[in-house]
């Protein structure tokens, strides 16, 4: 895939480039300004000078033709921005003209949480735009353009709002919230730092991260991207004034400012998660701060390396000299040929150009000292040693001073190559340690965990039979091994009512707080279960993990309430799962309520609501096996009333909840099963029934059954 970025040479970008080309994408960097040292060599990305020649930018991205172009700006990394850069604008037009024009696949603008303004609330991306600060209103303006193009020309785009981003590579002349704070701390003697204003902290390898997933599988058109803690000036201002051991005075400011946004779509949809914690830094020391110091002059009188070197060269040829005269008359030290070790010795040290000034320096000694006279040289074989040497001189000198310079260069190049293969070698090692523990949590589902295929199988066959309340009784179980979580419960659903009613429970703790709920205030919810779409709720809010639907003929009949789930369980591997598991309830479901309109004349009395005995028997008999699981209570009233099958469901048909069911033991009497409805609770009922005439008590008749 090749993927284009345009923004500025910083840290976001540097990641991004590493994380993109990583995953093998062709990357391009269309920026003013590359990156300084072996940064491209290492990553092997493209870099392209931004033009404001509307041709150049024209024929470049003609050239590139990009899937996908990731816009971040001059701006990204910028927390104070003091005027208004029209220029910004000017070159977000042009490529997403050009985007259009060369038929771009996906479109990401990277825009800032002030765009929603400031206030005390979390903004979701659902939440209107008002911002008030100029980078707020600069990006505003920029996702609008963003949004006109893609109406105009069906582009797809996907606009990120990330918070305060940041790095632990700061420096002095940094523009993002973290450099800006280090320098106010280290240059000011007092500084205004309260608890009212408040940050986001988001390190460039966490959005970088979200960028990529964004790319490959984001489906929303609009993402917040931020950190998962927040932090004070204060708390962050004291924090750095005892790392930089700074003498600034900190002082309380009630200067409220700060927007928190909400990154939970990010979260659930792409399992996308910050790693990087800005406290984190403070206690590994890891955070650097690089001051720009201005370049000292050089010293008056100091000696330049060239004109040193030389020096060198001459001193060691005077001792040289000095040895090649003083032995000169020696019997066995005249057989040295000291010259020639001289030029040597300055070819293996000095390289090439030190070596030429040692042959002349060698050769003049050398023929100053054979008391020669070039114009008595006439002829090559009269002073044929004296040319020899010279030759000698010049060709050591050469070959020894090349010979090396080459080996120099030959090492350089290789330790360049063994620093590069270090840096992959280590970067296959992570990604082979990644693919490892992947590996395994796949060989784990596939082979020996509850998620297993076999398990799933032995699972589902549970769900295998005809009768709702057995298929009720068993999603409690099926459900909770499945995501390893004991607090399950099912309500049934009233299209005509907002309030939902208990049918079975893992325990207390798996129901809404009572035999019925309201989810009348959560509109979300709601919706989702007319939907028929599974919802992940807020825990910290008092709502349920998650809520599965089962639908029978397109319609929600009841739900399925996760109440609590691991964190390690809320992935999107599980969330499929619990998809599938709830179409396969709902198809489940349906078989059962299908034989039951089947056999509706074998199990009820004709004409009636009142269950024929073998059906009553068994429906008291799961009744029983629910309490015993404790799963839920039942009770059988014998209901004291005259009159046929017919009716008696007619008068008494509206008095009880469809999860009760009467019955008849065939004998003239009659019976209700009360679902989910205690000893305790009973008398409530008696009561109700008494003031409609009718008395009842409870019976013991269909004890082999188990009550």
């Amino acid at each position: 895939m090749k993927v284009a970025l345009i923004g500025e040479r910083d840290a976001l970008a540097q990641f991004f480039l590493e994380k993109m080309k990583k995953e093998g994408n062709d990357v391009y960097f269309l920026s003013e300004n590359d990156f300084y040292g072996n940064f491209s060599a290492a990553v092997k990305y493209r870099f392209f000078q931004l033009s404001r020649n509307p041709d150049i930018l024209k024929n470049l991205f003609e050239s590139i033709s990009p899937q996908v172009v990731v816009f971040t700006g001059k701006e990204a990394m910028n927390s104070r921005l003091d005027a208004w850069d029209e220029e910004e604008l000017t070159l977000l037009s042009r490529v997403l003209g050009l985007s259009a024009q060369t038929k771009v696949e996906k479109f990401v603008y990277l825009s800032s949480s002030e765009v929603y303004g400031e206030g005390e609330a979390v903004f979701e991306e659902t939440d209107r735009v008002s911002p008030v600060t100029t980078k707020g209103m600069l990006t505003a303006q920029g996702e609008y353009m963003v949004a006109q193009f893609a109406k105009r020309y069906g582009i797809e785009t996907v606009t990120v709002r990330a918070s305060q981003i940041y790095s632990e590579q700061c420096a002095d002349d940094g523009r993002d919230f973290l450099s800006r704070l280090i320098r106010q701390v280290k240059t000011e003697s007092s500084l205004p730092a309260g608890e009212g204003e408040v940050f986001q902290p988001l390190h460039v390898s966490d959005l970088a991260e979200a960028l990529k997933r964004i790319i490959e599988t984001g489906t929303a058109h609009l993402y917040n991207v931020s950190g998962s803690f927040t932090v004070s000036a204060a708390t962050l201002c004291a924090a750095l004034k005892k790392y930089f051991d700074a003498a600034v005075e900190l002082t309380d400011s009630d200067t409220k400012s700060g927007t928190l946004i909400s990154n939970v779509r990010l979260k659930k949809e792409l399992e996308w998660t910050d790693f990087k914690k800005l406290t984190a830094f403070f206690e590994n020391r890891q955070l650097a701060y690089q001051e720009h110091q201005a370049k000292k002059q050089e010293k008056k009188g100091g000696i330049p390396a060239g004109v040193r070197r030389v020096g060198e060269n001459v001193v060691v040829f005077a001792i040289f000299l000095a040895l090649y005269l003083l032995t000169s008359s020696h019997s066995l030290f005249s057989q040295i040929n000291w010259m020639l070790i001289y030029v040597v010795l300055i070819s293996l040290f000095y390289g090439l150009r030190q070596s030429a000034l040692a042959v002349i320096l060698a050769s003049g000694a050398y023929l100053a000292t054979q008391d020669l006279s070039l114009l008595e040289m006439t002829n090559f074989y009269s002073y044929a040693q004296s040319v020899l040497t010279v030759v000698e001189f010049v060709f050591f000198g050469v070959a020894v001073s090349y010979t090396v310079d080459m080996l120099r260069e030959e090492v350089r190049d290789t330790r360049r190559g063994y620093e590069m293969v270090s840096n992959d070698f280590r970067e296959l090692k992570a990604i082979n340690a990644q693919n490892v523990v992947i590996k395994n949590e796949y060989e784990k589902r596939l082979l020996d965990s509850k998620e297993s295929i076999p398990q799933l199988y032995s699972l589902i066959e549970r769900l295998m039979v005809l009768s709702p309340d057995r298929i009720f009784l068993e999603i409690l179980h099926v459900v909770a091994q499945l995501v390893e979580t004991d607090t399950v419960a099912v309500y049934t659903v009233n299209p005509k009512s907002t309030y939902l009613r208990l049918v079975n429970a893992l325990n207390d703790a798996s129901s809404m707080g009572g035999k019925s709920w309201n989810i009348a205030s959560n509109a979300a919810l709601a919706a989702a279960i007319a939907r028929g779409d599974l919802y992940q709720g807020d825990v910290w809010n008092g709502e349920p993990a998650v809520v599965l639907p089962v639908q029978y003929h397109s319609k929600t009949i009841a739900v399925i309430v996760i109440r609590s789930l691991d964190y390690k369980n809320c992935t999107l591997y599980h969330m499929n799962l619990l998809k599938t598991m709830g179409l396969l309830v709902s198809e489940s479901m349906a078989r059962a309520l299908d034989y039951e309109q089947i056999t509706r004349q074998a199990r009820y009395v004709d004409g009636s609501l009142v269950l024929k005995k073998e059906a009553f028997q068994e429906m008291v008999r799961i009744a029983r096996e629910k309490q015993e699981q404790g799963v839920a209570e039942f009770c059988v009233l014998e209901l004291t009333t005259a009159g046929n099958a017919q009716a008696v469901s007619e008068r008494l048909g509206s008095l009880f909840r469809t999860a009760d069911h009467m019955g008849t033991d065939g004998e003239g009497h009659y019976y209700v099963l009360l679902n989910n409805t205690g000893t305790d609770a009973v008398k409530l009922v008696q009561e109700r029934l008494q003031q409609k005439g009718i008395l009842s008590q409870v019976s013991s008749r269909f004890a082999e059954a188990g009550v």
